[in-house]
């Protein structure tokens, strides 16, 4: 019984850590969404406050 406890653990945990890698890729991908959706949404005023803030 064991073996066996200590097998599923090991299958366990490669699972959880592939769930992880994924988690974190979404959580990239929710990111770079919420990260853009203002720039897409209100781009001409976030340019202009920048060029003028560059000169």
């Amino acid at each position: 019984m064991r073996s066996t406890i200590q097998n599923f653990n090991i299958l366990s945990g490669g699972f959880l850590i592939n769930d992880m890698v994924k988690l974190i890729f979404i959580d990239l991908k929710f990111k770079l969404m919420y990260e853009l959706i203002p720039f897409m949404s209100i781009p001409k005023p976030v340019i202009k406050l920048r060029d003028t803030d560059d000169g």
